[in-house]
C-alpha cells in the first residue's frame, strides 16, 4: 500500500511504501486516532512524521537536521516516476476498438496491462503507483526486490 501526501513545505508529491502489518496500524491510527508513537509503532520516526504532516524525507532532514539511513528509505516522489516509460506502457497496452458509432477509441484493462511483459520496463515505484493510481493494491502485489506482478489470490 502507498501513503500519498502532498510535503507542505517542497509540494513534491510524495509517497511512503508500507506493508500489510503497517497497513492495519495505519488503518487503525486513521480510524481511531491515538499517539502516533503508540498506534504506528512499526513505523520510523520519518514515516510517523510523514504521516502526521505530510513533510517529505528531505525536508524532514532539513527541518530536524536528522538523516534517513538509505536502508530504512521507502519513500518515493513523484520526481522519481520516468512519465515517458509509464506513457509509453500505457501506450502500448491500450487495446483500439471501434465504437458504436465507428469511431476508435483506446481502452485499457488496467488489469491485463500491469500483468503484461509490457509492464516489465516499469520500475519497482512505478508499478507501485500504477497499482494505487489504479485502486488495484487489494488485487495485486510487486516483489519489491524482482519487481514481480503477481495477483493476491
Amino acid at each position: 500500500m502507498l501513503i500519498n501526501k502532498i510535503c507542505p513545505m517542497c509540494k513534491k508529491n510524495a509517497f511512503l511504501r508500507i506493508n500489510s502489518d503497517q497497513e492495519k496500524e495505519f488503518e487503525n491510527y486513521a480510524c481511531y486516532g491515538g499517539l502516533i508513537q503508540e498506534k504506528l509503532k512499526s513505523f520510523n520516526d520519518f514515516e510517523r512524521e510523514f504521516v502526521k504532516t505530510g513533510y517529505c524525507p528531505e525536508c524532514q532532514e532539513n527541518l530536524f537536521m536528522k538523516e534517513l539511513s538509505k536502508d530504512e528509505n521507502r519513500f518515493f516522489t513523484q520526481d522519481d516516476i520516468r512519465d515517458d516509460v509509464v506513457e509509453k506502457f500505457l501506450n502500448d497496452t491500450a487495446e483500439v476498438h471501434v465504437d458504436e458509432n465507428g469511431t476508435l477509441e483506446r481502452v485499457l484493462d488496467c488489469r491485463k496491462a500491469i500483468l503484461s511483459p509490457f509492464a516489465e520496463k516499469l520500475s519497482v515505484n512505478e508499478k507501485l503507483l500504477y497499482l494505487y493510481e489504479f485502486d488495484l493494491e487489494n488485487e495485486f502485489e510487486v516483489d519489491l526486490d524482482t519487481g514481480k506482478v503477481t495477483e493476491i489470490k
